[in-house]
């Protein structure tokens, strides 16, 4: 919950996704045309996931945790295969 001096409660919003104004903002705003959206996307200037971070379908746990992309608790990692696995 926020901090909120007023005493009156406040709904939490989410932080946006990484990249998920991009387009609003360069196109919108800034008049990036579509052929430039693609090649800054294509050269990785911009984009929605981080810069290494392995590109697969679904999620990769083990690629994820051998590049130290993430730190995850055993247990919960455990819970994160079941979930996948479930999906298959």
């Amino acid at each position: 919950m926020p901090v909120n001096l007023s005493g009156k409660r406040k709904d939490a919003k989410p932080a946006p996704l990484l990249g998920e104004a991009n387009r609003y903002i360069l196109t919108g705003l800034l008049g990036i045309t579509e052929k430039e959206m693609v090649e800054l996307e294509k050269e990785e200037i911009i984009g929605s996931a981080p810069i290494g971070f392995p590109k697969t379908k679904g999620l990769n746990i083990n690629a994820a945790l051998k590049q130290n992309l993430c730190k995850l608790e055993p247990e919960y990692i455990d819970q994160l295969r079941q979930f996948f696995a479930d999906e298959d």
